[in-house]
């Protein structure tokens, strides 16, 4: 075989291996977009005092508002507290309740569709204890409880229930449906009241 041949070969390789990865880069590129269009319905909220990260998901069109400590609870609790509301398309449709406490965090996901609360979900995440430390290790949190009910007109469906319940005040069910039903219009309330002063500010600036 003749160097020219050889050399001919080489460029052929070598063209083939661009091609392929121009076809590979394609791929990634529409892979990207993919990503950044899906991605770009998901928020990340961090409440201030509260270690563990959220991941909500919020469409593009959507507005939060939120109310810390005293704006909508009597007391101070010792990690804080947070109210949250998601609008969507000018519409609530999730309420976020997270209560600091001293052993962890409770969180409420309240969930609505046209102006009914349809479904609850319930969390606990403890800190850990660790025998190294002689207690609690304040850096980490750990899911220790999970539960979700759907709302019916006359009760509750509990879908799924996992762990302990250990930091919330327990309940029966027929008290849950009770406290979910008159805390719901509460922190629907309070959110729209808030958020009604947000747009009168907003118009005076």
């Amino acid at each position: 075989m003749t160097f020219l041949n050889v050399n001919k070969e080489k460029k052929i390789k070598m063209k083939k291996q661009i091609e392929k990865m121009k076809a590979v880069k394609w791929i990634i590129g529409i892979f990207i977009i993919v990503i950044v269009v899906l991605g770009g319905k998901y928020t990340f909220d961090i409440v201030k005092g509260s270690p563990p990260t959220t991941v909500q998901p919020v469409e593009k069109s959507s507005q939060i508002v939120v109310l810390l400590n005293s704006e909508f609870v009597a007391h101070d609790y010792d990690g804080g507290a947070s109210l949250s509301g998601i609008f969507i398309e000018n519409e609530l449709s999730q309420i976020q309740v997270e209560i600091g406490l001293s052993r962890g965090f409770s969180k409420q996901y309240y969930f609505i569709e046209k102006g009914v609360l349809v479904k609850v979900r319930e969390t606990e995440e403890v800190f850990p204890y660790v025998d190294g430390l002689g207690g609690l290790d304040y850096t980490r949190l750990e899911l220790e409880y999970e539960v979700t009910y759907v709302i019916n007109p006359t009760g509750l469906t509990k879908l799924e229930e996992a762990g302990e319940q250990t930091l919330g005040e327990i309940m029966t069910e027929e008290q849950k449906y009770e406290e979910f039903k008159s805390k719901f219009i509460e922190y629907r309330n309070k959110i729209e009241e808030k958020r009604n002063c947000e747009k009168e500010t907003s118009l005076i600036n």
